[in-house]
């Protein structure tokens, strides 16, 4: 049997092994990234100055002997050389070295080459026709500088000097007549290259070299003219061949180094004579930094290390100690020895309730003379407790199906009834479309039923999106015919508000998207709709832009921006209304209304799409929302279809059988309704087994198919009429309440065509035109009302003409007229539109004003013929007749 004596590396030397690792290892690899970057900044810094000092350096120096050549030149034109006055010449050449002190002497030659004038007048009357140079000058009649090379003065000290010659030419007949040289010192240029050295650590130095590799200037005094070559080192081979750059190398004392070469490049006459500056500095001298972090980073590891070891080796003694008590004790139970053991300890942690548990099971092992059936009772236990662990993990699993099934019931209980309210609402909207009273019953019907049905659709859009089974249906669409949808349905709630309504779209924005319309639909809706009901005052501003930022511009950025003039919401509340079923504080919901879910969804939606919203406001002065959607496809152009209710208008079917399957009676009354003037006979069945029974019997022409009903449902109900030979060639069109998308998928598979309740009478229409035979018939142009502009364009006529509108009419029109226009906007009634009318009409008689009487006739007109949509038209253009006025 294994003793506890055996254990060669107990928990307590792991626990310090581990406290070791953990600690040390974040150290040392912070510690090694810092000294990595630190040395890597520290040689781009280093390299960054010494190209800086090298290119600094070369430019003082192209700067220095540019200025030489303009000095002669400038020289060389005085008028004095052209007389024969020996005197004057020397005396102008004095004056020239006192002025530039940097010659070391200046010279006039005559054509011979006999020095005529000098400012080191021993020299006058020698002759410089054996030099080369000396012919060059005299033949150069462009006036061009002729330049020696850097060599040593003639004189006692020895210095460095560069020749400047120029041909001195008559003006005159432009003639060659002397030459005048110049001998100008280098100890400028010197001193330009021993302070750039001086500022150079260690032994590593600049050097100034000419296009042979000799240094001209360089740290040792004595030494800047030895004709010691450096062609063997890489830096010098690049800084020959005009390659300006930074080189890391090993100089000939075997010193890792950085060196900067810069050609010069010239200034004006300069070219630079292929001179280059070299300036190296010392590696270990750059990084000295980084090594200095090195040693610090060495020396905090020992002494973390001390620490931890002592820190570890303090608590795991803590830990260890009843461990390992418990252990020796388990140790002797396993052999046999039962006598309880109880292990002193202060721990109140998971050690201290195992110790005490392990106390007490040793109590149990020894009162109990069944302890080893008690344990195999305790593992029983166990594998129940395991069992229950799995069957609440399947619980779970079916709770979330639950919900899932949950929501597709509710569209389904929800959506059916609402099939009944909106399309017996459509139906009496026809049958009473020529009593405006009944009219604004239905639409106010109709309207809270499709408000309604938009907030079960924004209740389940948001679980969908919650439960992360929301999907982005990217497809072309034309934003263009989206917008200017959005225009005319917020146009007439804006004019009765009074609110400037603009909505400005970019006239590069393309004509086809790839995008999602029902969720840039869904988007607009819901920052528009919100900014004109906060907004009671001001105006309402939609910016839409886009941004062409791709290759070949097929994708762009897509821009929106809501900004409104109304209440404006607090800071704190900015965050809220994005939260779902949250408002901002102190917003009226008896007032304004809403749920709380528009942003919410419009947020969502927005992140779906990989884009952004945000919001700026201001309490009392307005709000602007802005929506950034990136990466949009530009697809071809899609144009603007024609509204569906006008697609299937005077639609008549060659009398056709439709069978409707339908398990509730209103549902059925609604599809006759639709049906009753199209030439179509139906055929009713309460369920899918009388659905079969009657498809098997009357074979009609088209199956209307409900798929959720008790009993056989349509889709057992379908599947048995499409796996029958006489009956599969039937189209079945499935109506269903269900928005889940594996419902959808599943019906496009099994039938030829869905409809998703609640099902309108266009939708209806257009979906049968797929598969029966039908004519349309054209309806006859409505007479329409009088166009706002003509009535403008008359009283502005008017107005124009000096007294035409009395002061009377205007009194009238602002305590009488408008007034009541102000009433009918608000509560419509047929006669109190009667009554109007007829003040228009009487007071245009009154006053002789033919813009009022034609007015109010045709107002009464649409009154007497019912015509609804003339009579709003005239009514919503009345507002800017009345500011004209007034």
């Amino acid at each position: 049997m294994k003793t506890h004596r055996d254990i060669k590396f107990g928990i307590g030397k792991k626990l310090l092994f581990y406290f070791l690792i953990l600690s040390l290892v974040p150290i040392v690899i912070s510690g090694v990234i810092s000294f990595v970057i630190t040395k890597k900044q520290l040689e781009e810094n280093t390299k960054r100055h010494l190209t800086h000092h090298a290119r600094d350096c070369g430019r003082k120096i192209s700067y220095y002997v540019n200025a030489r050549y303009q000095d002669i030149r400038l020289l060389s034109k005085a008028d004095v050389f052209e007389g024969n006055d020996r005197e004057t010449k020397q005396r102008y050449i004095n004056d020239a070295i006192e002025i530039y002190p940097y010659y070391k002497a200046v010279t006039v030659i005559d054509l011979n080459g006999t020095i005529i004038a000098c400012t080191r007048e021993e020299l006058v009357g020698e002759s410089r026709s054996d030099k080369e140079w000396f012919h060059r000058t005299i033949k150069n009649k462009e006036g061009d500088i002729i330049v020696l090379e850097p060599y040593r003065a003639e004189t006692a000290e020895r210095e460095m000097v560069i020749g400047f010659n120029s041909p001195i030419i008559n003006e005159s007949n432009k003639e060659v007549i002397g030459v005048l040289t110049t001998r100008v010192n280098m100890d400028h240029i010197i001193q330009v290259i021993q302070t750039l050295d001086e500022g150079t650590p260690g032994d590593n130095h600049a050097y100034l070299l000419d296009k042979k590799g000799k240094i001209l200037a360089g740290p040792e005094k004595g030494e800047f003219l030895t004709t010691y070559r450096l062609h063997d080192f890489p830096v010098v081979k690049d800084l020959l061949a005009g390659k300006s750059g930074i080189t890391r190398y090993r100089n000939d004392r075997g010193e890792d180094v950085i060196s900067a070469r810069y050609a010069l490049m010239g200034e004006g006459d300069f070219d630079g004579w292929g001179w280059g500056v070299i300036v190296t500095e010392p590696v270990s001298k750059a990084f000295k930094a980084a090594h200095v972090i090195r040693n610090i980073l060495f020396a905090l590891i020992l002494a973390f290390a001390l620490l931890v070891i002592v820190f570890a080796v303090y608590i795991s003694r803590g830990f260890t100690r009843p461990i390992v008590q418990v252990s020796k004790a388990a140790l002797r139970i396993s052999g046999g020895d039962l006598k309880p053991i109880e292990i002193k300890h202060n721990l109140k942690d998971e050690i201290g309730e195992l110790v005490d548990a392990f106390n007490k099971m040793s109590e149990n092992l020894y009162t109990t003379t069944v302890s080893r059936d008690a344990l195999v009772k305790e593992i029983a236990e166990r594998k129940q407790v395991d069992k229950a662990l799995e069957k609440a993990k399947i619980q779970a699993e079916l709770a979330n199906q639950a919900k899932s099934e949950f929501l597709a019931n509710m569209s389904h209980e929800i959506r059916t009834p609402m099939n009944a309210i909106l399309g017996f609402t459509e139906i009496l909207e026809e049958q009473f479309a020529a009593n405006p009273e009944y009219n604004d019953y239905i639409i106010g019907i109709k309207n809270s039923g499709k408000g309604l049905l938009g907030l079960i659709n924004d209740i389940l859009d948001l679980s969908k999106i919650e439960a992360g089974k929301l999907e982005i249906n990217y497809e072309p669409i034309n934003p263009g015919a989206i917008i200017d949808e959005i225009r005319q349905i917020f146009s007439l709630k804006t004019r009765e508000k009074k609110l400037n309504f603009k909505i400005n779209v970019d006239p590069n924005l393309p004509k086809g998207l790839l995008f999602d319309e029902t969720r840039l639909r869904q988007i607009l809706f819901n920052l528009i709709g919100n900014a004109v009901k906060f907004t009671n005052e001001g105006s309402v501003t939609v910016n839409v832009k886009s941004k062409d930022g791709y290759e070949e511009g097929s994708n762009i950025d897509l821009f929106i921006e809501v900004i409104d003039t109304g209440i404006g919401i607090c800071e704190k509340s900015q965050q809220v209304i994005f939260e779902p079923f949250r408002q901002k504080d102190g917003q009226s919901t008896r007032r304004y209304g809403g749920t709380g879910l528009g942003l919410t969804i419009t947020k969502r939606l927005v992140n779906l799409m990989n884009g952004t919203i945000s919001v700026k406001s201001e309490v009392n002065k307005g709000s602007t929302f802005k929506i950034s959607l990136p990466h949009i496809r530009v697809s071809a152009i899609v144009k603007s279809p024609a509204s569906e209710a006008e697609y299937v208008s005077g639609i008549k079917f060659k009398n056709p059988q439709i069978l409707l399957v339908e398990d509730i009676e209103s549902n059925r009354k609604v599809i006759r309704g639709y049906l009753e003037s199209c030439n179509v006979r139906i055929i009713e069945a309460e369920n899918g087994s009388i659905g079969i029974e009657k498809a098997e019997k009357f074979k009609p022409d088209l199956i209307l198919m409900d798929m959720q009903m008790p009993g056989i449902d349509g889709y057992e109900a379908t599947g048995i009429i499409k796996a029958e030979k006489e009956l599969k060639h039937i189209p079945i069109v499935a109506l269903t309440a269900s928005s889940l998308k594996r419902d959808v998928n599943k019906l496009k598979t099994l039938c030829d065509g869905y409809l998703r309740k609640p099902v309108t009478k266009s939708r209806l229409l257009s979906e049968l035109i797929k598969f029966l035979p039908y004519t349309k018939q054209e309806e006859p142009e409505e007479k329409t009302a009088r166009q706002e502009t003509d009535y403008l364009h008359d009283l502005k006529q008017l107005a124009l003409q000096k007294n035409r509108i009395p002061k009377e009419l205007v009194d009238i029109f602002r305590t009488r007229i408008i007034p009541e226009h102000e009433n009918i906007m608000k509560n419509r009634s047929n006669k109190k539109i009667r009554n109007f009318a007829s003040m228009v009409l009487e007071t245009g008689k009154e006053y002789n004003i033919k813009v009022l009487q034609n007015y109010g006739n045709e107002l009464q007109e649409y009154i007497n013929s019912f015509n609804v949509k003339n009579i709003n038209t005239l009514l919503t253009n009345f507002s800017e007749m009345a500011e004209i006025i007034s």
